[in-house]
């Protein structure tokens, strides 16, 4: 037993848990040096991870160690055995702050790997972006950019060779390695590497089908505005039709274009009118003493009788009509609820395009209105932008006017993961603080990304989506692409237009 010593039993005293359990206790009780060969770095690795993961930062180092240690002592480890022990070592010394030893280590394993594979080899790229953070976290930004850049060589490199399987995966390590590069440059005064960098990493980021996760690209969109706004200033921003509408405060109105079924909504408003319908009768002929008729309650709808938005509506105008009736009757043929209930069947009227019968209805009640309240009361004035309402959507309509649709077909692809309306709100101002300063190619590339998020996250009726269009088709102006900039303007009076005739009718309900 004289000489034997399991993975140095010094280690094992000060840092008491670090070796396996199973293979510490049969080599104390056997005693033999089978037990101690059948301990490998490997072992040292995964208990240091293990300790890792409980955030145990000195064991785990200790692990470590042990693990490089043994990986330079064992025959069959390789370069790539080596460079990982001091990667994972270095990783858990910056955890403990300890970036002065961290730094020998990455420069030691970006050796030994590139004196095994090359200078170019893929195996590279881990620990020339770990370097390169912890020469960007110490402030030695000139140092940091020279890392990246090789980082970024390797990169681009790999990209063109990659394989159709491995190519997104490659891809995404590029941009990652020119968002590094570029918030680096930031750092150290240089923007135009910064943007250049950063407009190379958003492409890369936004041309892929999917992301694992959409925060590394908002973290990148997040530092280009950041930087746009130091180097040149949030004051120089043109308006935008975007930051109106997000100054009115109504995205918790936007309806989720995903995991909504209309039909239960559309059963929910039946149910509603139905009720309302009940609540509006007189009590005098709910008690008996009147003789009329109270109105048949609406039918809730099977899932086989909806067949559409016609079908609703159709319910909703025979519902009015019952309202109009009873009101009518009870209450006479000039009060305020048959005014009401005009309104209301004028704006179904307006969302199922019937223009002509809305306009008839809203004129009795607007002049009902006017009788009773004057003609600066509120309800006359809301009946009156009612009325031009119906006249814009009639005109739109006879001059063949389209349904605000043009603009997908030519919408980008936006990776699933980055399809978040708070994602879309920052592209919007990114581009509108490109636009504001001059850099309208880039704009329009961003504006059609913000677009295309915009119309993915919150539908085709959504008033969001109106300005985003209106700002697109500005820039398109600006670069000389008229006929385009007509479309989605029209696009965006379609949609403001439909969303304000389903807003009064909503009122209504």
């Amino acid at each position: 037993m004289s000489g034997f010593n399991i993975f140095d039993f010094s280690l094992a005293k000060v840092l008491p848990g670090c070796l396996p359990a199973v293979a510490l206790s049969l080599s104390i009780i056997v005693g033999q040096a089978s037990a101690a060969e059948a301990l490998s770095f490997r072992d040292g690795i995964k208990e240091g991870d293990r300790r890792l993961e409980s955030k145990q930062y000195e064991l785990a180092e200790g692990c470590y160690r042990q693990a490089l240690r043994d990986a330079k002592r064992d025959p069959s480890a390789g370069a790539d055995d080596r460079a990982l022990c001091m990667q994972k070592l270095a990783a858990v010394l910056q955890l403990e702050d300890i970036s002065q030893d961290a730094l020998p280590l990455y420069k030691k394993a970006i050796k030994e790997l590139r004196r095994a594979h090359g200078p170019h080899s893929e195996t590279l790229l881990p620990p020339l972006r770990a370097l390169g953070l912890v020469e960007e976290s110490d402030g030695d930004f000139k140092k940091a950019l020279k890392t990246y850049r090789q980082a970024l060589e390797i990169a681009t490199d790999v990209g063109a060779k990659a394989s159709p399987a491995a190519a997104g995966a490659a891809t995404l390590r590029l941009a990652d390695c020119e968002h590094s590069l570029g918030r680096t440059a930031s750092k150290d005064g240089d923007a135009g590497l910064a943007l250049s960098s950063y407009r190379q990493a958003l492409a890369l980021y936004m041309g892929e089908k999917s992301l694992p996760s959409s925060e590394p690209l908002q973290e990148l969109v997040s530092d280009y505005t950041d930087l746009l706004e130091k180097k040149y200033g949030p004051g120089k921003t043109l308006p935008s039709s975007v930051r109106t509408e997000l100054l009115k405060d109504r995205l918790a109105d936007l309806s989720q274009r995903r995991g909504v079924a209309p039909s239960s909504f559309e059963k929910e408003v039946t149910v509603r009118l139905a009720r309302e319908a009940m609540d509006k009768v007189p009590p005098t002929v709910l008690n008996g003493t009147e003789k009329v008729e109270a109105p048949e309650p609406v039918p809730l709808p099977s899932r086989n009788d909806i067949v559409g938005d016609e079908s609703i509506g159709q319910q909703k105008i025979a519902f009015y009509e019952r309202m109009i009736a009873v009101d009518v009757k009870s209450l006479g043929p000039e009060h305020p609820s048959v005014a009401r209930d005009l309104s209301g069947l004028g704006a179904v009227y307006m969302a199922a395009g019937k223009y002509d019968d809305a306009k008839v209805v809203l004129m009795r009640a607007l002049k009902i209105y006017e009788t009773t309240y004057g003609a600066d009361a509120l309800m006359v004035k809301r009946t009156r932008s009612m009325l031009e309402l119906v006249s814009d959507n009639q005109i739109a309509a006879q001059g063949g006017d389209n349904a605000g649709t043009n603009f997908i077909a030519s919408l980008p692809a936006v990776p699933l993961s980055a399809q978040r309306l708070d994602l879309s709100i920052s592209l919007s101002y990114l581009a509108s603080l490109l636009y504001s300063l001059g850099r309208v190619e880039e704009a329009e590339t961003v504006y059609g990304w913000a677009v295309a998020d915009t119309y993915y996250t919150t539908g085709e009726r959504s008033l969001l989506l109106a300005a985003a269009l209106k700002d697109y088709a500005r820039v398109l102006r600006t670069r000389g692409n008229n006929v385009r900039a007509e479309l989605l303007e029209s696009d965006a009076r379609a949609i403001t237009r439909r969303v304000l005739s389903q807003q009064a009718a909503g009122a209504y309900q």
